[in-house]
């Protein structure tokens, strides 16, 4: 099978592309920039320019879309909705439309799970739920679901949707990053009665999942939510603390003062996503791909916190 994959030398995209050339699939990168090493049949092409490209897409059985305008803390431009409206719905659209034209099979979507909320009441979140964005990046990502779903309709083309929860794993940065960074340094944090639970995937489980969703015939057409675990702040602090050898330096705040905390600008995002709970099901997955989560927490962890602090390529 020969895959088109954007995003290819992203922290998920690295890791889909190493295991799917081990199982002996052809991947093709398209890559914004000439980068050493590349494959001689790279894609180099910024998608935010919305070029044609159909020879990209000759030979090409399934598209895999991960390239996308993340969601970020601080914003960087005058219009961050209609930067994601560029760069997450009109890409996503202009792609799957040439991939239709070239008359590729599939293409798999990385949505993400803001797509369908941030917050879970009384259940884990499901593909059944309605979506409710709550913010730019998430509307986006539905949005450009629909985009997707609107260009396969209109021909031959399969569709598949996949919305990840927060994706930890060997090179790994953001929030995710940091907060090993203060567990190593051994910064008291304040987050002891923090019990709410949050889902979790790690990178390598993703992209078992991605593998499924480009090769299994039930995932056309289908929306998957990746998620393989479920843990508190708490407890994946004492994880992190644990694997790296270091003491678990939490002290317990009352939660309405986290919770006041979380108004406070600059910090507020970043306080509800470690205070709130969001728990997500990958049941679905499991039942209609036959998908294992081979790689456990304790392991992922294991791998995560020895490669923090490495400078990335």
């Amino acid at each position: 099978m020969k895959i088109l994959v954007t995003g290819a030398t992203g922290f998920v995209g690295r890791e889909f592309c190493r295991r799917m050339r081990e199982d002996g699939h052809l991947v093709r990168p398209w890559l914004r920039h000439e980068i050493a090493g590349m494959p001689d049949d790279a894609v180099i092409a910024d998608l935010r320019t919305l070029p044609e490209c159909s020879n990209a897409f000759l030979g090409v059985d399934v598209v895999v879309h991960l390239a996308a305008r993340v969601h970020k803390m601080q914003e960087d431009v005058a219009d961050p909705e209609a930067a994601y409206v560029l760069e997450n719905v009109a890409v996503t659209r202009h792609l799957a439309e040439q991939a239709a034209r070239a008359g590729v099979k599939r293409f798999v979507f990385i949505s993400s799970i803001k797509a369908c909320g941030e917050h879970s009441e009384m259940r884990p979140l499901t593909e059944t739920d309605v979506p409710t964005p709550e913010d730019a990046y998430g509307r986006s990502k539905l949005a450009a679901e629909q985009a997707l779903r609107d260009v396969a309709q209109a021909s031959c083309m399969e569709w598949v949707v996949v919305r990840p929860v927060l994706v930890y794993g060997t090179g790994v940065g953001g929030n995710f990053e940091r907060l090993i960074g203060l567990v190593k340094k051994g910064v008291p944090l304040p987050f002891g009665r923090v019990e709410s639970l949050r889902s979790f995937v790690n990178v390598w489980n993703l992209a078992t999942l991605l593998e499924r969703c480009c090769t299994h015939p039930a995932a056309a057409g289908q929306v998957f939510h990746a998620a393989d675990t479920e843990c508190s702040t708490a407890s994946l602090m004492r994880e992190i603390a644990e694997v790296a050898g270091v003491p678990s330096r939490l002290f317990a705040v009352p939660l309405r003062l986290l919770t006041l905390a979380a108004g406070v600008p600059g910090v507020g995002a970043a306080m509800r996503r470690l205070t709130g709970e969001l728990r997500v099901s990958g049941d679905k997955a499991r039942l209609v791909l036959g998908w294992e989560a081979d790689v456990s927490r304790p392991e992922a962890l294991r791998r995560t916190v020895a490669d923090e602090g490495v400078r990335r390529a």
